[in-house]
Parts: structure tokens; sequence; C-alpha cells
């Protein structure tokens, strides 16, 4: 990646110094979520996620068996789009 430099004063502006400036990375966009950030996200609480989990309304996914339950991204976009969930 190829840095540019910049010219900042220090010591109240008699010297000047070149800092590295790098260019800013591309952020891949997240394909899953925990449940607190769905909760977040959808404004209702964890009991309510939860339960939906229980329900199957709500349909999660683990990385490794027993691991923390994550929502897909299409899965909220589902439900914010007037998916039934209730």
């Amino acid at each position: 990646m190829a840095k540019t430099h910049r010219l900042t004063k220090s010591d109240g502006g008699r010297h000047l110094r070149k800092t590295r400036v790098s260019k800013p990375k591309k952020v891949m966009e997240r394909r899953a979520y925990s449940l607190r950030e769905t909760a977040d996200m959808l404004g209702i609480s964890m009991d309510a996620i939860r339960r939906l989990v229980k329900i199957e309304k709500l349909k999660t996914v683990r990385l490794v068996p027993r691991g923390n339950h994550l929502v897909t991204k299409v899965e909220i976009d589902r439900i914010l789009a007037g998916g039934n969930c209730k």
C-alpha cells in the first residue's frame, strides 16, 4: 500500500516534520450479528430475541457446536422488511 506524507507543525510551528498517512482500508460488511446486536437493531429486548430463537421464529447459526448464536444479515433484513416473527 502506498503511503503519502503530510507535513505537520510541532513546537508551535517552528519545525516541520513528516508523518506517514495511510490510505483508508476497505471495510467488509458483516454477514452475521450477535443476539445483543440484533436486539439493538430491532429495538426489542434480549428476552424477546431469546424467545424468538427458542420458538424458531428467528433463525440463527452457530460457527461451532454449542457456540454463540449468530443472526445473519439476511434474516435481520427479512424481519425489518416485515417478515413474520410473531
